[in-house]
């Protein structure tokens, strides 16, 4: 689901600029070391190279600080307008398209708090794929970030098991219930072999319950309505991206500092886009322009919850992008995608497995929601009491997308468009 980024005033915008300089003159908040012991010396004196790399132990795993911020990113849509009650507001609109080099820095826990000011050198926005379709930048950076925090608390309490609070927000209390791991296990896999996928299975859990919580009236903009974009075609697949990312950063050390973390994910990132196949931000334009009328309505106003007419619902282990059907393309469109892919428009399955040789990751690990007043009188949720958990989704979600195909018709959880007579 996309949070809107609404235009600022001047004096907002100065603020954000000292902010932002601001936050780069800042400690970085943290930055872990470990430090070499006598089986390293042994390891490095020895004649086996590949014997230098050892598992971290749970001590030397960092301390990172949970996510605080919401990146305000971006309604489904190209040069949206919008309305502030009845009243719409004319000459101003939403651009949210973006090429793969206008995206900006990464910085961790970026957007904003509150009141606070938008921090960073993010440039979020949504790019077009040849073989991941349209993915958003804040949802895979919100993602990385979350699942890199994850990846810190599982790493350092496999032995003891845990409880992980997170910010009241999104619905109600949230927490993972993480039970200890079986020590045979843990010895015999390794201590990232174990923290980096689960983690990486509960971060999109986290944002599969974003996407239900603002279909049901949740909204990180308090009296702005948010479900204009729950579950719009990019969103699981750009979370499911962005939590991916965390395996090769956390694989390679670069989550011992921000620093280094922050120029990962714009390294990966990058990498990312590319294999995927992103095109430039005209072409983007384009495409979003061709299913206007099947996926989205140009005519809406955020927040109208018609805006998206399309929503995707994929809770599985496989995520497939949505990928603009070749019937809502005109020729030239088609034509300069073939060139910009090279050909190559075959999309790009997302896996998420959920669990590892001994270990499935649900009986693991449970988050737990603690329903808010507003979400738990609903009837959706009357048979779930105050308290739903990741085993509870899947019947959520097959209750919305009842909802979707009944308000947007038969197809309204599918990509394609209807057939001809």
């Amino acid at each position: 689901m996309g949070r809107v980024a609404l235009r600022r005033s001047a004096v907002g915008l100065s603020l954000a600029a000292v902010a932002t300089l601001a936050g780069c003159a800042s400690e970085p908040r943290w930055r872990a070391t470990r430090n070499p012991d006598a089986i390293d010396a042994a390891a490095a004196l020895a004649s086996d190279v590949g014997s230098l790399r050892r598992e971290l132990r749970a001590d030397e795993v960092p301390v990172i600080p949970v996510r605080e911020r919401l990146r305000p990113c971006c309604a489904f849509g190209s040069r949206l307008r919008v309305r502030v009650g009845a009243l719409k507001i004319p000459g101003y609109n939403i651009a949210n398209i973006r090429g793969p080099r206008e995206i900006g820095h990464h910085n961790y826990d970026a957007g904003k708090r509150g009141n606070e000011v938008a921090e960073g050198e993010e440039k979020n926005g949504l790019v077009y794929t040849c073989r991941g379709g349209f993915v958003d930048t804040a949802h895979i950076r919100d993602y990385a970030d979350w699942t890199l925090f994850l990846a810190s608390e599982i790493g350092r309490n496999l032995e003891t098991g845990a409880v992980i609070d997170l910010p009241d927000e999104e619905g109600g209390h949230r927490r993972f219930v993480l039970k200890l791991i079986d020590p045979e296990l843990l010895h015999a896999v390794g201590r990232r072999a174990i923290a980096m996928p689960l983690a990486v299975w509960a971060g999109f859990q986290m944002s599969v319950w974003h996407e239900i919580a603002t279909w049901y009236g949740w909204s990180a903009i308090g009296a702005f309505p948010e479900k204009a974009s729950a579950f719009s075609p990019e969103d699981l697949y750009s979370n499911l991206l962005g939590a991916k990312l965390l395996v090769p950063i956390v694989g390679g050390g670069a989550h011992m500092s921000e620093d280094l973390f922050d120029r990962a994910v714009d390294a990966w990132l990058a990498q990312a886009l590319a294999f995927l196949g992103a095109v430039d931000a005209e072409l983007g334009d384009e495409v979003m322009g061709a299913v206007d009328q099947l996926w989205w309505d140009s005519t809406a106003h955020l927040p109208d919850e018609d805006l998206v007419l399309r929503r995707n619902l994929q809770l599985g282990n496989a995520i497939e992008p949505w990928l603009i059907p070749e019937i809502g393309a005109n020729r030239a469109i088609a034509n300069e995608l073939r060139a910009q892919c090279a050909n190559d428009l075959q999309p790009h399955v997302l896996r998420n497995p959920s669990r590892i040789p001994g270990l499935a990751f649900e009986d693991q690990l449970t988050l737990e929601i603690e329903l808010s007043k507003d979400l738990a009188r609903q009837p959706a949720f009357s048979e779930f009491g105050a308290t739903v958990t990741q085993r509870d989704f899947p019947a959520l979600a097959e209750g919305i997308r009842k909802e979707v195909i009944q308000q947007y018709g038969p197809l309204g959880d599918t990509p394609d468009p209807a057939p001809g007579p």
